[in-house]
């Protein structure tokens, strides 16, 4: 399919390789184009938009929006949402529709309540689906925040290995970590700290110490910290070195 027409080229790229392999890795990618991508959600209205003072065609603040529902063999419900308006197309010519971010399309799955089950993508083809737990969890990671912290000399560390929501934060750094080449691998750690809080700890062992990764690592970890902060240490430091010999490292460079 040609990018050129497509809302979100990220977000179908990632949802084609969740087709071919239903993984953890393909899962969290999808999950981090969903919180920044852009979807095309047929709907229907009882007022026309028209245009604003910026060329915008804006709704009237009464206007009454309905998101279309699928019905499923199962009897699930769920919107269908479309990466592309060719794929759209290929479920309904006539459908008209409206372009919506995540933090646009979650309080109509919200007012939904339990009828329906979640949302379908691309269904004439890729036909992925994702339920609305899934989409919640998203929401919770969306709306904390991020800091991003150096370990300083002296502070206790007390380390354990992540739990079920750092599969996907390992993930993420591990997509991250393939276009890095001078990282080596990474370990992924929930530091526990003073107060009963906890923190990413992330230990990156790399080929040159510059904290430029950290920047680039916590970037793109910050959609699924699940508002934790996250912290960093290189490999090379001594705590680094015997944390990464106890633990099995989320990334590791393929050998050339």
């Amino acid at each position: 399919m040609d990018n050129q027409t497509m809302l979100d080229p990220g977000l179908r790229k990632a949802l084609e390789g969740l087709k071919k392999h239903q993984g953890q890795k393909e899962s969290a990618a999808v999950a981090a184009e969903m919180l920044k991508g852009k979807i095309l959600a047929p709907a229907v209205w009882d007022k026309a938009p028209a245009p604003d003072g910026h060329g915008q065609l804006v709704f009237p603040p009464d206007t009454n929006i309905s998101l279309m529902v699928m019905e499923r063999q199962d009897k699930k419900n769920f919107f269908p949402f479309f990466t592309s308006k060719e794929t759209l197309e290929k479920w309904s010519p006539k459908a008209q529709c409206l372009v919506l971010t995540f933090d646009q399309f979650m309080p109509f799955l919200k007012m939904a309540g339990g009828e329906v089950d979640g949302v379908i993508l691309d269904p004439e083809d890729l036909d992925i689906t994702l339920d609305t737990s899934f989409l919640q969890q998203l929401e919770k990671i969306r709306l904390r925040g991020l800091s991003a912290n150096r370990i300083v000399k002296g502070d206790k560390v007390t380390v354990k290995d992540p739990g079920e929501e750092g599969k996907y934060l390992g993930n993420v750094l591990a997509k991250t970590a393939e276009s890095m080449p001078e990282v080596r691998s990474i370990v992924l750690k929930e530091r526990l700290m003073p107060d009963n809080s906890q923190h990413w700890f992330i230990i990156v062992d790399a080929d040159s110490e510059d904290p430029v990764l950290f920047s680039k690592l916590s970037a793109e970890g910050s959609r699924l910290a699940g508002g934790r902060d996250m912290e960093f240490m290189f490999g090379s430091t001594e705590l680094g070195k015997k944390i990464m010999h106890d633990s099995m490292p989320v990334y590791t460079r393929e050998k050339a």
